[in-house]
């Protein structure tokens, strides 16, 4: 008989996106840590270099008793920042729990036991308003099982003659 165990870095599973006016919202949990009143949401983008933009997080009260793990939050995407140009992006979602000196959490989907996972519920699509047009918003998940927005154009632009 033997025991392992290791200490893992904090992580943070994407339960369900929702779109609003005017933004786009990630329920989560976060493992490993806790949100704090400095806690921040990072997107990145994901298919090339450039500043990331902070959006804010707030934590998902918990009922009384529950036994569930790790600590509930929303951040808040504002489709200003996801197409600020309106041009087609991809992007990663990050959590700060601690703000700017503390750990970082890539949002994503967890492994089930044994590492093993089922074919992940498909997020709804979005359409959101673009500056150059409305915008096709596919939560999608990377090989490495990590959350990934990619915008798109809703309609194809048209065609020159």
């Amino acid at each position: 008989l033997s025991l392992r165990s290791w200490l893992r870095a904090p992580h943070a599973e994407a339960l369900e996106l929702s779109a609003g006016p005017g933004r786009l919202t990630v329920t989560g949990r976060l493992y490993g840590a806790a949100v704090t009143a400095h806690a921040y949401g990072e997107i990145r983008a994901a298919d090339h270099a450039g500043p990331a933009c902070r959006v804010p997080v707030a934590p998902v009260p918990e009922p009384p008793h529950s036994l569930a793990e790790g600590t509930g939050f929303t951040l808040t995407l504002p489709h200003t920042d996801l197409a600020p140009e309106g041009h087609p992006r991809a992007w990663a979602v990050w959590l700060r729990p601690a703000g700017e000196t503390g750990p970082e959490a890539r949002l994503a989907r967890l492994l089930g036991p044994g590492g093993v996972t089922a074919a992940p519920r498909p997020h709804r699509v979005f359409t959101l308003p673009g500056p150059r047009g409305p915008l096709r918003a596919a939560p999608v998940y990377t090989p490495t099982h990590d959350l990934t927005l990619r915008l798109t154009r809703a309609f194809p632009p048209p065609r020159r003659a």
